[in-house]
C-alpha cells in the first residue's frame, strides 16, 4: 500500500487497550472524538506478515488547501493532485495510476510524516483498489518538495528558530530511496549498467517492493533448521549444514545469518522494537476514498496533527 493515498482515522481505544488499559486511560480515550483524514502512505516501517496484528507506516496528510504563510516558507510549497491543477507558480500536478475522487488536494513540502500503527482487517486490504503514485509521478514529488525543503533549510539557517508552528516550519530530511528500500534486485541493476532507462528500472523495483512487503517469501527463513524430530545428525554433516564460504573465503554461520534475519524482521529496517512502536496511535484504514470521506469534509492537517498528540498523550 506505499505510495498510494488512503482515508484513516485514529483509533484512541484500540491504541490504549493492549498496553496502557487502565480505567481513566480508557475512560479518556473513548471520550475522543477523531475524525477521518485524507492522507499519504509514505513507507511501510516494517516487513508485513499475513497474521500482524497492525502493519506500521509513515503517514503524511493531504490537504484541501496551499499551506499557510510562515517564517521558512510560503503557500507555494505543495504540489496539487490531479485533477487540481491550481498552483501560485504553475507548479505541474501529480497523476494518480487510477481517477483521484478530489479536485482540491494538495502535497504539502513542509508537512510532518506521523508513525502509526494500521490496524489488520479480517478481509485484508484490497491494494488493487488503492489509488498510487506510479513512479514518475512520486520522483515529481519528490523532486519539487525536496527542493522546497533546500530553500526552507536554508531560510531556517539565515534567520534563526522557525515560529511556533514547529510542525510545518522545521524542515524533515530529504527523502533518500536505495536499491534496496525499493526492492531492486541484481538483474535490474545489470540492466541499469547498460543505460535502460531509470525511471523504467524504478517502477519495476516498485512494483517488486509492494510484491515483498505484501507478500513475505518463507523461503527466506528456511535455512534456518527447526527443532524437533530429525534434528540428530552427524557432527560432521552438521558442520557442514551450518558453515558456508562467503565471496572473500571466510566462513559464514548460516545460524547467525538465520538470527540476523530475525532481528531484522522483529526491528524493521529502521530498527524499532514493537515495544517502541507500541506508542505509536493505532488507526483504522480504508482505501476506498470517496466512499469514506467527502471533499468537503477533508479537514485541515492540523486537526490531524492535534488527534495524533492527543492520542499520543494516553
Amino acid at each position: 500500500m506505499a505510495w498510494g493515498y488512503a482515508v484513516i482515522r485514529i483509533n484512541p481505544t484500540a491504541t490504549v487497550l493492549e498496553d496502557f488499559g487502565y480505567p481513566d486511560i480508557l475512560e479518556a480515550a473513548r471520550a475522543m472524538r477523531p475524525k477521518p483524514h485524507l492522507v499519504f502512505l509514505e513507507s511501510e516501517l516494517a516487513l508485513s506478515f499475513p497474521h500482524d496484528p497492525w502493519y506500521p507506516y509513515a503517514i503524511s496528510p493531504i490537504t484541501p488547501c496551499p499551506p499557510p504563510m510562515a517564517k521558512g516558507h510560503n503557500p507555494e510549497m505543495c504540489v496539487p493532485v490531479f485533477p487540481n491543477t491550481h498552483h501560485r507558480n504553475g507548479r505541474e500536478a501529480v497523476r494518480t495510476d487510477r481517477e483521484f475522487p478530489y479536485n482540491n488536494c494538495y502535497h504539502w513540502s513542509m508537512a510532518e510524516e506521523l508513525k502509526v500503527r494500521v490496524r489488520a482487517k479480517p478481509e485484508n486490504f484490497d491494494d488493487g483498489i488503492a489509488v498510487h503514485l506510479p513512479a514518475r509521478e512520486l520522483m515529481k514529488l519528490w523532486d519539487m518538495t525536496s527542493s522546497d525543503r533546500i530553500i526552507t533549510e536554508r531560510a531556517c539557517k539565515m534567520d534563526g528558530p522557525v515560529g511556533e508552528d514547529a510542525r510545518l516550519g522545521a524542515a524533515p530530511p530529504t527523502p533518500l530511496v536505495s536499491t534496496a528500500d525499493l526492492g531492486v534486485g541484481e538483474e535490474i541493476l545489470s540492466r541499469a549498467a547498460d543505460e535502460v532507462d531509470a525511471t523504467a528500472l524504478l517502477e519495476e523495483g516498485i512494483r517488486q517492493g509492494r510484491d515483498i512487503h505484501q507478500h513475505p517469501s518463507q523461503e527466506s527463513i528456511k535455512s534456518e533448521p527447526s527443532t524437533g524430530e530429525g534434528m540428530e545428525h552427524d557432527e560432521d554433516v552438521s558442520e557442514s549444514h551450518s558453515l558456508s564460504k562467503s565471496s572473500d573465503g571466510r566462513e559464514v554461520s548460516i545460524h547467525s545469518a538465520a538470527s540476523e534475519f530475525r532481528a531484522i524482521v522483529a526491528t524493521g529496517i529502521f530498527g524499532l522494537t514493537n515495544e517502541e512502536r507500541k506508542f505509536w496511535p493505532m488507526v483504522d484504514l480504508w482505501l476506498e476514498l470517496a466512499d469514506y470521506l467527502k471533499q468537503e469534509d477533508i479537514p485541515d492537517p492540523h486537526e490531524l496533527y492535534r488527534e495524533y498528540e492527543a492520542a499520543l498523550a494516553k
